[in-house]
């Protein structure tokens, strides 16, 4: 180790370079005000921003806060509208996107809020389908890309859904199906001259769309109605336009039939809730329900019948809004059946009969049912079941754009955290990629380059993990690289010019507030927005150190194109061992790879080495470090 110090130390003054502090390790930089965990980030204009989480006293925070790089600063933004944790964030279009997370009452949210730093305000978004906490979010290509989680009831979720931008009225969060095709069935909203609305999903209806009758008799647009049941299958056009292909009549009778999902449930005084979350289609639990069709009595019969107190709650539960139970509710007497007993009947419009029946129960000496009864497979919100999957359930993983690619990496699934590594293609298919050695949730992920990093997490043993693996692009395997110093579980991570950063998280023992960061940081931090990007420059490489493969970016200037390029690798000697760059290049950002072979086509030795560009009269000089 000491041979190994002299030597690098002589690389130092053979080269005239100062000791960059992230060459072999990664070192700290300025820690958060508030230490906070299940925080979301994402990365504008090489500045990071880091969004709610949980503090040290299980607060859940509202908070913004915005990090540079360069300066090494922290700023505080306006706060969300909305306190959460275990979120994900993203930046599209100039703006910063949060969205889902859990509240700070425990509510899962399906809200999306973004942040306009022109503007320095925030405002709302488009909801996704579905409440996610502990989901993934990536821009895939220009489009936004939310995938897994949980839900309210804890449940797994393998659901994908993408948002689509609109046609002049705004846009949704739509299901994810990268095969072009569609298929959806359940009750008609809303029907166009050449349109028609499925479980909140619009399709243009062309003259080349076959609609058949429930025997399969050819009809006309003209013949269908908004409350009919229908299969509609059609495929993703220009632009993403659904166009249906054929439309199937299933039902003209109105709509579908409903029940409750219990038969009874306990209430506790304080407890709130609404009617809708406790009822279902009964032959189609995914599928939504037309509310405008439904209404609630306390009759068999349909008619009202006034209970003590007057008409419990029936204008909220036909308004569809939440209802808080007191203690009045408790009182001997009250409710249609008496004892603080209120049964509620389920009716569709113009049917001659109730549907369901559900009785609620005012009792505080028994335990509240109120979120166990809720319809775990319904849609008491009329939202549309997303079709799309990620094949297996999972939350607090993490998920990386690469190329035209998305990978989804570890999380925790239904028996603990996994192992597993997949991709999605540009063909949409799914196909497992060489799994993690050591399974893990909470953890981070980053792309530099064309290598996949995965950072920390928690493992099986409720380990919080340090190290650190790459994903080797040529072997598909992977190898160890330097580990944090801290270990940390649902935390920040961003790659801002070649460095990766790691912000706050978990430890084993405490709540982190601390950054780290592995790569070079040098770059000024308005070349982001330089109008002339391309200036003259040498990035650290990376992975470093390294075994046997390392990538080095470097920047061409723009003011000496078309003099010649150079880059060569030096030993502590200063020999020349290898020239990867020799000609003349266009402006701009350039990598090169080198295999860690000398002139001799055979692996040089563990050590410090020097690389350097050379473009006219313009030099730079970095180390590195090889360790077999």
């Amino acid at each position: 180790m000491n041979n190994l110090r002299f030597l690098y130390l002589s690389v130092l003054m053979l080269c005239g370079l100062a000791l960059p502090a992230t060459a072999q390790q990664w070192s700290f930089r300025t820690a958060m005000d508030v230490p906070r965990f299940g925080i979301a980030s994402a990365v504008l204009d090489g500045r990071i921003y880091v969004l709610g989480g949980e503090d040290s006293f299980g607060n859940v925070l509202a908070t913004a806060s915005r990090y540079d790089p360069v300066a090494d600063r922290w700023d505080e933004l306006p706060p969300m509208s909305r306190p959460r944790v275990f979120a994900a964030a993203l930046a599209s279009d100039g703006k910063i996107f949060v969205i889902g997370g859990r509240g700070p009452e425990g509510d899962v949210l399906d809200e999306v809020e973004f942040y306009d730093p022109a503007a320095g305000l925030w405002q709302p978004f488009s909801s996704m389908q579905e409440e996610r906490q502990g989901l993934a979010a990536v821009l895939r290509g220009t489009r936004m890309f939310v995938a897994g989680g949980s839900d309210g009831s804890n449940r797994l979720l393998e659901s994908i859904e993408i948002y689509k931008e609109g046609d002049g009225s705004g846009g949704g969060w739509i299901p994810f199906d990268e095969d072009e095709t569609v298929e959806v069935e359940g009750l008609i909203t809303a029907l166009g001259p050449a349109s028609i609305t499925v479980a909140a999903l619009t399709f243009v209806v062309t003259d080349t769309t076959e609609i058949l009758d429930e025997d399969e008799t050819p009809i006309t647009l003209a013949d269908l109605a908004v409350g009919m049941t229908v299969e509609v299958h059609g495929v993703k056009g220009e632009g993403d336009v659904l166009v249906a292909t054929r439309i199937e009549v299933e039902d003209r009778g109105g709509p579908p039939e409903l029940e409750f999902c219990a038969s009874n449930i306990n209430l506790n005084i304080g407890d709130v809730f609404n009617i809708r979350d406790y009822v279902q289609v009964k032959d189609d639990p995914g599928a939504p329900v037309d509310w405008s069709q439904v209404f609630f009595t306390y009759t068999e019969a349909g008619a009202d019948n006034p209970t003590v107190p007057p008409d419990w709650n029936l204008g909220a539960f036909n308004a569809g809004q939440p209802v808080t139970v007191v203690a009045a509710d408790a009182a001997p007497g009250t409710g249609n059946e008496g004892e603080g007993r209120y049964r509620v009947y389920v009716v569709r419009q113009g049917a001659s009969a109730f549907d369901d029946a559900l009785r609620f129960e005012v009792d505080n000496a028994q335990e509240s049912e109120v979120e166990e009864a809720k319809c775990s497979g319904g849609q008491a919100a009329g939202k549309s079941a997303p079709f799309s999957q990620l094949g297996t359930p999972r939350a607090a993983f993490a998920a990386v754009p690469v190329d035209n690619r998305v990978l989804f990496l570890g999380g925790f699934g239904e028996i603990g955290p996994l192992h597993l590594v997949q991709q999605l293609d540009a063909n949409g298919q799914l196909s497992d990629l060489t799994p993690l050695p050591t399974a893990r949730g909470s953890l981070g992920a980053a792309v530099l380059g064309d290598s996949v990093l995965v950072l920390g997490g928690r493992d099986g043993s409720d380990r919080v993990l340090t190290d650190v693996l790459r994903l080797d692009p040529v072997s598909g395997t992977w190898l160890p690289m330097p580990g944090l110093n801290a270990a940390r579980e649902s935390f920040a991570v961003a790659v801002v010019d070649g460095a990766v950063f790691v912000i706050g998280g978990r430890g084993s023992d405490r709540v982190l507030g601390s950054v780290e960061v592995f790569g070079d940081v040098s770059m000024p931090t308005d070349a982001v927005s330089d109008p002339t990007p391309f200036d003259f420059r040498l990035a650290q490489n990376y992975p470093n150190p390294f075994p046997d493969h390392t990538t080095i970016p470097f920047s061409v200037s723009s003011e000496q194109a078309g003099r010649r390029v150079t880059l060569s690798v030096y030993d502590v000697q200063g020999r020349r061992i290898a020239v990867l760059v020799d000609g003349v290049l266009g402006a701009g950002r350039h990598e090169v790879t080198w295999d860690g072979r000398g002139p001799d086509g055979l692996p040089v030795g563990s050590g410090v080495y020097v690389y350097r560009v050379r473009q006219g009269d313009l030099d730079a000089r970095k180390l590195m470090t090889i360790i077999h």
